[in-house]
């Protein structure tokens, strides 16, 4: 062995570049290397009477051969495949080998495996992992956007809108997407960003938007009441007879929301509309109103009006 190291020692100083070659799992590249300098060394080392002489120098070819038949380098050119080396060699070993990314998600490893060996993602994108796995692999958002992987493609990977948000989707995008208003809203999309996107204001509802932040982002309140808000919900959001009435609820939709025949008097309700909505004739006489020649039509309050 010393003769070996000595021979290795001056194979390296006779302007051989023994370690020119990367050391890649003693891959062939760097044997070959080695095995090419101690040969010229030993072609030019004097026959007799040095540690140098050439029989040393081809024990030191010979140790470096034995030592390379150790090597994924080695198995993989006697026909290993990449899932029989699997169990033998690291996967760092096995990539520094030549084996490429399709062959080892063959083998049974994962994107996030690959990943950490620092296969790319063009090389995890060719070895055909799904969308999901290779986000579970590392590849974020924005590099699988990049591959020409669509919205819809991302959702079902399970990339959540937050992070489509972050590198440019719109609301309208993610609608596309199939994306719901809720995950929307849990994104940071304000309504009115999901109403120009094309949801409705049932999606908006639905998504948990209250009626009150809808009000004041400036929405209608008959769009609110389109969207299946009831008077009840608006007026709990501060709005008032006259606007419900102006938005389309009737007197009864006011009575079960919790108006008073009062606020249906100053929403412009009639008595007999009052009576009809269920109101109790002591509760409109209360309130005051005045009788016409007519009179009361069986106390329906037809003929009457507020006083």
């Amino acid at each position: 062995m010393a003769a070996f190291n000595v021979a290795m020692s001056a194979a390296a100083t006779r302007d051989v570049a023994i370690g020119a070659a990367p050391a890649r799992d003693g891959a062939a590249e760097h044997a070959a290397a080695i095995v090419e300098a101690l040969l010229r060394s030993a072609a030019a080392a004097p026959t007799k009477g040095d540690s140098t002489s050439t029989p040393a120098l081809l024990e030191a070819c010979a140790h470096v051969l034995v030592q390379w038949k150790d090597t994924a380098s080695f198995a993989r050119m006697q026909g290993m495949t990449a899932a029989e080396g699997k169990g033998r060699f690291s996967l760092a070993q096995l990539k520094a080998a030549g084996y490429s990314a399709r062959e080892l998600r063959a083998a049974g490893f994962t994107a996030a495996e690959l990943d950490g060996a620092l296969f790319t993602t063009a090389e995890l994108l060719a070895a055909r992992f799904s969308i999901a796995e290779l986000r579970l692999g590392g590849v974020t958002a924005f590099e699988a956007r990049g591959a020409g992987f669509s919205a819809a493609d991302l959702r079902r990977g399970g990339y959540p809108a937050v992070e489509l948000k972050a590198i440019g989707y719109t609301a309208a995008d993610l609608k596309t997407a199939r994306f719901s208003a809720a995950e929307l809203k849990a994104a940071g999309f304000h309504a009115a960003q999901l109403w120009n996107g094309g949801f409705t204001m049932a999606d908006l509802k639905a998504g948990g938007f209250e009626a009150a932040v809808l009000k004041a982002a400036g929405f209608r309140t008959s769009d609110l009441k389109a969207g299946g808000f009831s008077a009840a919900e608006l007026r709990a959001a501060g709005l008032n007879a006259t606007d419900l009435r102006a938005a389309g609820f009737t007197a009864a939709d006011l009575r079960a929301a919790g108006c008073s025949v009062a606020e249906l008097k100053a929403a412009g309700f009639s008595p007999a509309q009052a009576n009809d909505a269920g109101f109790a004739r002591a509760e409109i006489e209360a309130v005051g109103v005045v009788r016409y020649s007519g009179g009361y039509d069986y106390g329906r309050f037809v003929d009457c009006c507020w006083r």
